[in-house]
């Protein structure tokens, strides 16, 4: 592992690993919390058999089950595997300090991004709904049956979308709600066409059609 060189401590801020530097997904991963659905992870301590709850932005995890201590911050993970803390020089720990600080702001814009798209899809949903249960009380003429027909389509590519907000990862997430908007109908259609889709821990997500 390569090392940063030693200088006088006024120079330096010894609050990080030198390089190369786990994020604390990564972190996660070597301790054996495997991505077990949105943020959750499996426990290591509760051998699989429970999940912990993980705040990415604020890097902090735990395990609700009665018993466990598995629970902290960075931190926690770094001394349970062992990892020394280092001086890195301060020029260096700014820098790095300043990326995290983009990354947590970019991190805070998505989030709000997905919650205000999902806030809508949900409200269209409900409403398709209360069209899709007032139609049978209407008479079974041909427009009322193509405005059923068109209800159902609408639904299912608002659950398509739903699902691809819930389980894509932040980078895919990006690519979708920047992307153009045949970009996104593009995506939606082929989550349609599979009846699911694969979300960012691997698992396979089924969509209604």
């Amino acid at each position: 592992m390569s090392r940063v060189s030693r200088k006088r401590k006024g120079d330096c801020v010894g609050t990080v690993i030198a390089t190369p530097e786990p994020g604390f997904l990564e972190l996660l991963e070597q301790i054996g919390a495997r991505p077990a659905g949105l943020r959750r992870r499996d426990c290591p301590d509760c051998g699989g058999k429970r999940t912990v709850a993980v705040d990415e932005e604020r890097a902090l995890f735990y395990c609700h089950h009665a018993g466990c201590n598995f629970h902290g911050g960075v931190g926690a993970l770094r001394k349970r595997l062992g990892l020394r803390r280092e001086w890195l020089p301060r020029s260096e720990y700014l820098r790095q300090q300043r990326e995290r600080e983009r990354t947590h702001e970019a991190a805070r814009r998505l989030e709000g991004a997905v919650r205000s798209r999902r806030r809508k899809l949900l409200d269209s949903l409900r409403e398709l709904d209360e069209l899709a249960t007032l139609a049978p009380d209407a008479a079974p003429t041909e427009v009322v049956w193509a405005r059923l027909s068109s209800t159902y389509r609408q639904r299912s590519t608002v659950l398509a979308e739903l699902a691809i907000l819930e389980n894509w990862s932040a980078r895919d997430m990006v690519s979708f709600l920047l992307g153009t908007q045949q970009g996104r109908k593009e995506a939606i259609d082929d989550v349609l066409s599979a009846g699911g889709l694969y979300g960012s821990d691997g698992r396979f997500v089924e969509v209604p059609v």
